[in-house]
């Protein structure tokens, strides 16, 4: 048998290259990892696969000589292998396998509370059952800028605080220590609702003290609660208002100057101080312990009123005390003592307004009593006499009044006539001796000073006595005969009495005077002395001077 060389060549192909080294990639949940292939080969096509069941993951990638990706998103950590496929379809799975790494993400679903403002309040953001050891990043959500730093987790809830200054939605960035982040599914809001209107007016006042200011409160806003304070502590003045759409008043009163605001809070509890200040003007009282004096007067008499030490700047108002009515014009205080004028009937109390420049007013404590004497009556009733001269006359009053003294006077001159005599209650007499006819009046005066001249003035009238001066006869007789007494030159209207010069007993009847001689007869028994009385029509009388003495032989 013939031996027969046969030959038969086999071609071997190469495997591909399995040396090529692959990355372990760590990613986060949802994240993209990319494995990278530190080398290829050209012709040679690389599929990623998982290594538990070798099944595909994604398209193969060719080679191209240098190292190549595979980007693969695994919701948990994977172990991945690469098979090599040349052109002549040998295969080689590397040797290298990939591993990627998936780290868990922050629980995102933890609950969050956002919370309502007001306006330039601070705002809570709090995050409920934090996890340990994440952070977690207060972000706008407008465009997820940070806001100040990352909280850490503890366990318990965070709490983020935050100044809006209007209505704004947040989101938070939670990163674990893997620094896996995620972003919470809550959105928290802070509401930020605005502060009651600030630019309302408030009125200045001026007052004086002891008075009620009230304080205005301009185009207030329906719902917003106001309440009137102190400025100096922010301590409340009285009961709040709730505005109406109109003004407010705030009745106050200050003791001195002092300055408020008011505090406004919304139906939202939001508050906030007015702009505007009230200022109350308090204007001191005048000085109302300035003594005034109380004089006394008679009826009809004007009293002076004296108040002492007046102010400079003060007008001072005289008033009745029962009914504060004004008496008189003002006095300006100057520094000294003013005086006001009064001429009441009867006793009087006064008071007075001290008013200062700023219109404030007060009543001085102490009160004038003008005390208005009674003067005796004028009205008594005194007669008038008629005497002869030489004679005395005698001035009566009647119904004297008690406690009174009256003072007879020449009403020529006012001079005093004699002592005053004491009223007794009854008729009272002054004895006085005119040489001729005078009017006389009567001053009456009492205890408290208060006198009078009475109304009737008493006119003593005097007569003139007879001429005493005619020229009486002598005569002789004879005892037995009778004599015969001339009175030469008689007067007509005046009666003539012959008397015995010893004892003025009378002789005979008078005769009455003829212009010219009268003779009377008698028969004395011895040498005697007559005396001759002429009586005129107003009875006064005079003994003539001339005697007449008749001898008896």
């Amino acid at each position: 048998q013939a031996d027969v060389d046969k030959s038969i060549a086999v071609n071997v192909n190469d495997l591909p290259d399995d040396a090529y080294i692959l990355t372990d990639p760590v990613i986060c949940l949802g994240e993209s990892a990319s494995i990278n292939q530190s080398g290829s080969e050209l012709g040679v096509s690389y599929q990623l696969r998982l290594n538990s069941d070798n099944s595909n993951v994604g398209s193969s990638v060719a080679g191209t000589g240098m190292a190549i990706n595979f980007n693969v998103s695994p919701v948990t950590t994977t172990i991945y292998n690469v098979l090599a496929t040349n052109a002549a379809s040998c295969t080689n799975e590397l040797s290298d396998l990939a591993t990627v790494f998936v780290n868990a993400l922050p629980n995102d679903a933890l609950g969050i509370l956002g919370s309502t403002i007001c306006f330039g309040d601070a705002g809570t953001i709090v995050i409920q059952a934090s996890e340990l050891g994440v952070s977690y990043q207060l972000r706008f959500d407008s465009d997820d800028s940070p806001i100040g730093v990352p909280l850490i987790g503890t366990g318990g809830d965070l709490t983020f605080n935050v100044v809006p200054v209007s209505t704004t939605t947040y989101n938070i960035l939670a990163t674990n220590g893997n620094s896996c982040s995620a972003e919470m599914t809550s959105k928290p809001i802070v509401t930020v609702n605005p502060l009651p209107d600030q630019t309302l007016v408030l009125s200045d006042e001026e007052i004086c003290l002891g008075e009620t200011a009230s304080i205005i409160l301009y185009n207030s806003i329906p719902g917003v609660e106001y309440q009137l304070r102190l400025n100096s502590d922010d301590s409340w003045v009285g009961s709040s208002q709730t505005g109406n759409g109109s003004n407010l008043l705030f009745n106050v009163s200050p003791i001195t100057t002092t300055t408020y605001n008011v505090f406004a809070t919304d139906a939202n509890n939001c508050s906030a101080e007015i702009a505007d200040l009230a200022l109350v003007l308090v204007n001191p009282l005048p000085d109302n312990t300035l003594s005034i004096s109380s004089p006394s007067i008679c009826v009809g008499e004007t009293a002076i009123i004296t108040l002492f030490s007046s102010v400079p700047g003060i007008t001072y108002q005289l008033r009745l005390d029962s009914d504060n009515s004004n008496i008189g014009a003002t006095v300006p205080g100057n520094g000294s003592n003013i005086a006001f004028s009064v001429s009441p009937l009867t006793t009087t109390v006064y008071n007075v307004l001290a008013t200062s420049s700023d219109g404030c007013s007060i009543e001085l404590i102490s009160k004038s009593t003008v005390t208005v004497f009674d003067a005796p009556a004028d009205n008594l009733i005194v007669n008038d006499d008629e005497i002869c001269f030489g004679e005395v006359a005698s001035i009566i009053v009647y119904t004297s009044e008690i406690g009174v003294t009256y003072q007879l006077r020449l009403d020529t001159d006012n001079s005093n006539v004699g002592t005053a005599i004491a009223g007794t209650g009854g008729n009272i007499a002054f004895n006085v001796t005119p040489s001729s006819t005078t009017t006389y009046n009567i001053y009456a005066y009492n205890s408290n000073a208060c006198a009078i001249e009475l109304l009737d003035k008493p006119t003593v009238t005097v007569n003139p006595l007879p001429n005493n001066s005619l020229t009486v006869g002598d005569d002789q007789i004879c005892n037995g005969e009778t004599a015969d007494i001339i009175l030469y030159n008689s007067v007509l209207g005046v009666n003539y009495q012959l008397r015995l010069d010893s004892d003025d007993s009378n002789i005979g009847s008078s005769q009455a005077g003829n212009g010219g001689s009268l003779t009377f007869h008698d028969a004395p028994a011895s040498t005697t002395t007559y005396n001759i009385l002429a009586v005129d029509v107003n009875g006064c009388s005079a003994e003539l001077s001339d005697k007449a003495i008749v001898q008896v032989y």
